[in-house]
């Protein structure tokens, strides 16, 4: 179909040399190697990404699940002391507003350390999707080069100069596929195969600090509540 149109509108901007023809189909069929091949490179880096942040996604999800279990761990040791039987009423209502507190401030942090941790991961990949869609838009435009450069001439006083405007484009086209997808693209794939290493310590870090200080809070608890039933039973 894109042949025919070719044709076509090689007939209407006056080009009726038959060397013309074969010459202008010959570019088109380029173009559409060239865009195939970015095509396909898009698609494997595309395909790439998605794999590398599939698997951070998951350890993520491992690691929250990991550390939430640990508070749960923690949180049940607690509320088994308060809620006791051997508790003294007045010691466990003062610890118990506290308590609850602390429980939301963590469960807010546990929250905190994903939304940090998903935004550096935004951060680095923002930049490759800017790149993968530049990419798109250009190989839509080159796709149809011939089609769209013939339609801007109603009659061409200067075959040759077309010819060597489409070819020129053709070339600059080839050069931008060796640039910047083995370039840019590049780059920006290796910086997502980078980020477990940047982001996965510090997600287990943030998530990891968030347990140590809820332990450290449960063990205050723990001890307010041996003191003051210590004090209480001595009255």
């Amino acid at each position: 179909m894109k042949q025919i149109i070719i044709l076509f509108l090689i007939g209407l901007t006056g080009l009726t040399s038959g060397q013309y023809v074969p010459y202008f189909l010959n570019i088109q069929s380029q173009a559409d190697d060239l865009t195939r091949v970015i095509d396909a490179t898009l698609d494997n880096v595309r395909f790439a990404m998605s794999e590398e942040l599939t698997a951070i996604s998951k350890y993520l999800i491992y690691l929250t699940h990991d550390n939430l279990e640990r508070i749960e761990v923690i949180q049940n040791r607690t509320e088994t002391m308060i809620y006791d039987e051997d508790t003294v009423e007045e010691c466990a209502t003062i610890v118990y507003q506290g308590w609850r507190e602390s429980i939301m401030e963590t469960g807010a942090s546990i929250s905190q350390c994903v939304v940090n941790i998903n935004e550096k991961i935004a951060q680095k990949t923002s930049g490759l999707f800017k790149l993968i869609s530049q990419a798109e838009e250009l190989s839509m435009i080159f796709q149809n080069i011939v089609v769209n450069q013939l339609g801007l001439w109603n009659s061409v006083t200067d075959s040759d100069l077309l010819s060597y405007l489409i070819g020129t484009q053709v070339e600059n086209f080839r050069q931008y596929i060796s640039i910047y997808v083995n370039g840019e693209l590049g780059r920006g794939l290796e910086e997502i195969f980078a980020l477990d290493a940047e982001v996965l310590p510090d997600a287990s870090a943030c998530l990891r600090n968030t347990v140590v200080h809820f332990n450290n809070i449960a063990q205050t608890i723990i001890d307010t509540l041996e003191i003051c039933n210590e004090f209480s039973r001595k009255k």
